[in-house]
């Protein structure tokens, strides 16, 4: 009979943050009743959709030793700039060709000055990220856009009982 010992410091490192949320949502649940509602579960997929989409992508530039901080702020670019797309041609699926079409171009410039010019990315991403912001900010003069036509849809909408950004975040996720 062999007595293996548990090596917690393992465990521990390993599946701590598990535990850490197991113990906050059962926290959550205790304190607010409607805190385990399907309403305010769907409400916070929804909520956390976008940073998990950002959250995969950054997931393999930081495996592949790299860094993006200019992600949210091309996220933010790309969402302003897709808006006149939609409004212009009525068609979600070309506004969110355009808003991939931003968010890959200022991603290339910033590859294309770390691979080229050998810029540490950490630098080429942090110049990318105030770039964007500028150009959002000149953009919109720093007050929200509330025209947006129907386009809304496709981050508020809902397929049965599932939300739109949420689904997209699930593929994501999969992939």
């Amino acid at each position: 009979m062999s007595t293996r010992k548990i090596d917690y410091k393992k465990i521990i490192s390993r599946y701590g943050i598990y535990f850490i949320a197991v113990i906050i949502f059962l926290i959550s649940a205790v304190a607010s009743p409607s805190f385990c509602t399907s309403k305010n579960l769907i409400s916070v997929l929804r909520q956390i959709s976008v940073l998990t989409l950002l959250a995969c992508a950054e997931t393999v530039l930081i495996i592949c030793g790299q860094i993006d901080l200019a992600a949210g702020a091309g996220l933010s670019l790309a969402g302003i700039f897709s808006i006149p797309v939609y409004l212009a041609t009525g068609s979600i699926g070309i506004a969110i060709i355009a808003a991939m079409i931003i968010g890959m171009g200022c991603s290339l410039i910033s590859g294309l000055c770390v691979t080229y010019l050998g810029l540490p990315a950490f630098i080429a991403t942090l110049a990318m990220q105030m770039i964007m912001q500028g150009i959002v900010l000149l953009y919109t003069g720093g007050m929200p856009i509330t025209q947006v036509g129907n386009f809304a849809v496709f981050g508020q909408g809902m397929l049965g009982s599932v939300p739109y950004p949420v689904l997209v975040m699930a593929v994501a996720i999969i992939i």
